[in-house]
């Protein structure tokens, strides 16, 4: 199949020249810098120490499948450290209520889990990657989604297209290497047009600044948009959030943590995942108080709002539920519970 064939008739192609034409406007940095302890004052990133998965074609070994119907999925492990999750994830608690509930669930506020996990749907007739994981970006830790897809049976060049949630580092480093040479040499680059149009804003420094993370972190960045996705401009189409993409894979409007952030809801043969990306990044306290606003979201009680929308349809629909930075494989249930959620995982097929 043609790789143009089956988008929907809103696909837009950004072009070469109009993406290079906007990335102008927006001042050129270094090199995107690795991520490490101390690196972030609030919170403080503590790199965990990293061993390298077994390299046996088993469940385990940084991946996990699963079907969606007759669409055959994969989710990949991009790795995992820890940090001190207040007040990152939620800026308007209480830290001592926080970390109570923290502690019925057995985490640790000052060292708790982050981890990424991308998804990759073959339709039968293309190989889909959500989002590219953080390269080296983080760290040792992280940046493990090109390793595990290998050791999947999945090679980067067999990728047909690459759908980008949202332009933050920790999603799109992985386009590239450090040359700006593509990781994924043969795939179309999807984004949401909002999205792109925010990242290559000429004020986007100044908007990032009002925004309670450090200068380093801000800096990050636009750096990673400027060296590792916008050297794909040729390669770049954007869609409307809320599209069909293909069949049976559907944009869902996410925004407040991004302008553009989009959910995706993959559908076949009556079967659906909703992939909720970065609408909740905690699964204990994004579920039990969705009203507690993320330091990442640029529009933090928009992205509240999304955040209680979205939980409400999975719960109510009890749809199997993804999400980014959820504990490996990030797949499960949000049921009701006592006015919130809460998370019910996946019982692990082997």
């Amino acid at each position: 199949m043609d790789k143009e064939q089956g988008l929907g008739a809103g696909r837009r192609g950004v072009g070469r020249r109009s993406v290079l034409r906007a990335a102008a406007a927006v001042p050129v940095l270094g090199t995107v810098p690795v991520i490490g302890a101390g690196a972030m004052t609030s919170p403080a990133l503590a790199q965990t120490a990293a061993t390298d998965p077994a390299a046996e074609d088993l469940q385990g070994a940084g991946f996990y499948r699963f079907n969606v119907g007759s669409m055959s999925c994969l989710v990949v492990s991009d790795g995992g450290m820890s940090f001190e999750l207040h007040p990152t994830f939620a800026m308007n608690a209480d830290r001592a209520e926080f970390a109570d509930l923290l502690d019925e669930h057995f985490l640790d506020i000052d060292a708790g889990p982050f981890t990424s996990n991308v998804l990759l749907v073959d339709t039968g007739e293309r190989r889909v990657l959500f989002d590219a994981g953080t390269a080296e970006a983080f760290g040792p830790a992280m940046g493990r989604a090109v390793a595990n897809l290998a050791r999947a049976g999945i090679s980067a060049d067999s990728i047909d297209m690459v759908v980008i949630s949202h332009a933050h580092l920790d999603h799109i480093v992985g386009l590239t290497d450090p040359t700006g040479a593509p990781v994924f040499p043969r795939a179309d680059i999807l984004i949401s047009d909002a999205e792109l149009a925010f990242w290559t804003d000429p004020d986007l420094a100044a908007v990032l600044s009002g925004l309670p993370i450090p200068p380093d972190m801000q800096a990050g960045m636009i750096a990673s948009v400027q060296n590792r996705m916008l050297p794909l401009g040729n390669r770049i189409s954007t869609f409307a959030l809320d599209e069909e993409l293909m069949p049976g894979i559907r944009s869902v409007s996410a925004i407040g943590h991004t302008p553009g952030h989009s959910a995706f809801r993959i559908e076949s043969d009556g079967q659906q995942l909703l992939h909720l990306v970065d609408t909740v990044h905690q699964y204990v306290s994004g579920l039990r108080r969705p009203d507690w606003q993320v330091a990442f979201d640029v529009d933090p009680e928009m992205g509240a709002a999304t955040r209680q929308r979205l939980l409400d349809e999975v719960a109510a629909d009890r749809v199997l539920t993804m999400a980014y930075h959820f504990p490996f494989p990030a797949l499960g249930h949000v049921r009701p519970r006592q006015e919130a959620f809460e998370w019910v995982p996946v019982a692990w097929t082997w």
